[in-house]
């Protein structure tokens, strides 16, 4: 008697050890400081804070008051969108996630504990057996290594959402600034078209214009009017997808923006050799990378499942009071019928899957580049061009024509319409720096983020359809999501 209940209390005790040990606890910190070290040089801002907890709700408070001090830069804007973004906040917990599965996936099974107690009648055929899954030895090794690949790809896709909100942020700054700049050119050609179409009236009443030719200069002031009502709509929109992506609302028609719209020009290379740099650089391409690495795992893994279950521990029987036998006790799954080859299959389909992602990644990535840099180099040449050329002419004319206006030897109407045709001019030399603006954007996303940034509207999304979430069912291949 005092014997059995001597092994009772062995038994319960190593369970509470196990159970003691077991109790972990979910760090996600390695997920994050890979997402820190991936982001570093790919974003202008490593200023990085992922809110976990009330103390760093305050410190991202407090960064955001600080960028805001003296105005609102292009950098400061960038450096708001990574620190306060809800939508890339909400991304972060993936990572949190990513970690929960890693280490869920590193557990052994908790040992069943069975028993049978023949009561009232017999009490001498009682048992009960305490089983260790024995599978697991082979098992856990492989699905952990498979969930720390998945981990890796979560990591890296977190990261492309980093460089896509900060390019969407920088996109939708310049936005702005395009639309600012284009309403006051805009509201200049109306002053200076308001005032041809009063001079044109004196003209009409003197008999010196038809009508026709009077409601031609009417009918520009009106569509100059609503041409500027429009832009005012399309600024209102780029206001405010700029306070989506920095999460602070009518930031932008409160705070002064600091920063200017202006191309500084640049020297291009081939394309061979940003192809080159992107393919080793493009987290969407390593991250492709990874899921073949992770589809391959998840092979090994599910190879491992032909046996799913092997058990092995204790048993005892006999009766409350004496006759105890103890023993070894046992327990399998028996591949008969069901061998997994079905998941197995699956798993290499999804491994071929993969590779021919990476194979269109390829592709399409020469493709992206290769198209801003000949539409840069062009826009680049015409932006030299107008600055060279056509920019000394305009100059050369409207000094003519105040020098003569001057003199009263030309008249008001010649004088009015070089001042519009200038006008003109500035608008298209506007243009062109928001076209290469944009474009440097997106060769750098091309170059170490992966899929372009769309043009920035109110209406879409501001990080892009990518999902730092890709597949983490070992059942499902264990890839991530493309």
């Amino acid at each position: 008697m005092h014997r059995q209940r001597s092994y009772i209390l062995t038994v319960c005790l190593l369970l509470s050890m196990v159970l003691v040990i077991s109790g972990c606890k979910v760090d996600a910190k390695p997920q994050w400081e890979m997402t820190k070290k991936l982001s570093k040089k790919r974003v202008p801002s490593d200023d990085l804070v992922w809110h976990r907890t009330e103390e760093d709700k305050l410190i991202i408070e407090q960064k955001v008051q600080e960028y805001l001090k003296e105005g609102l830069s292009q950098q400061d804007a960038v450096a708001i969108a990574l620190l306060n973004n809800k939508a890339l906040q909400a991304e972060f917990e993936n990572l949190g996630i990513a970690a929960s599965d890693l280490l869920q996936s590193k557990l052994f099974t908790n040992p069943p504990l069975s028993g049978f107690l023949a009561f009232p009648t017999n009490l001498g055929n009682t048992t009960a057996s305490l089983l260790f899954i024995l599978s697991d030895f082979y098992q856990v090794p492989k699905r952990a290594a498979l969930f720390e690949s998945i981990s890796a790809a979560t990591a890296q896709r977190v990261t492309l959402l980093i460089i896509q909100t900060a390019a969407a942020a920088e996109l939708s700054y310049n936005q702005v600034l395009y639309y600012e700049k284009t309403l006051m050119i805009q509201r200049a050609m109306l002053n200076q078209k308001i005032l041809l179409a009063n001079r044109m009236r004196v003209r009409y009443a003197h008999g010196l214009i038809d009508e026709l030719t009077l409601r031609e200069t009417e009918a520009n002031v009106t569509q100059q009017q609503i041409m500027i009502r429009n832009t005012e709509v399309m600024q209102i929109q780029a206001q405010n997808m700029l306070n989506v992506l920095l999460s602070l609302d009518d930031i932008t028609q409160e705070t002064k923006l600091t920063s200017d719209l202006q191309w500084k020009g640049r020297k291009f290379k081939d394309v061979d050799t940003y192809v080159e740099f992107a393919l080793d650089n493009r987290l969407d391409v390593i991250a492709a990378k990874q899921d073949i690495m992770s589809a391959k795992l998840a092979i090994e893994y599910q190879k491992t499942l032909i046996f799913p279950y092997v058990g092995g521990g204790f048993g005892w029987e006999g009766a409350i009071e004496n006759d105890n036998t103890f023993g070894p006790v046992g327990s399998m799954v028996v591949p008969i019928f069901d061998q997994n080859q079905a998941q197995i299959a699956k798993a290499q389909f999804v491994l071929r899957q993969h590779e021919k992602i990476l194979g269109n990644l390829r592709h399409t990535a020469r493709a992206t580049i290769s198209n801003i840099i000949n539409r840069q180099e062009r826009n680049q040449e015409n932006l030299k061009h107008v600055n060279e050329r056509l920019s000394d002419i305009v100059k050369r004319e409207v000094d003519f024509t105040d020098e003569w206006q001057l003199k009263k030897q030309l008249n008001q109407i010649e004088w009015l319409t070089t001042r519009l045709t200038h006008l003109a001019f500035e608008q298209q030399l506007l243009d062109m720096i928001w076209l290469l603006r944009m474009d440097d954007v997106r060769l750098h996303v091309a170059s170490w983020g992966g899929p372009p940034v769309p043009m920035v509207t109110a209406t879409s999304s501001p990080i892009g359809p990518v999902s730092a979430r890709g597949t983490t069912s070992a059942s499902g291949g264990g890839g991530g999501g493309t």
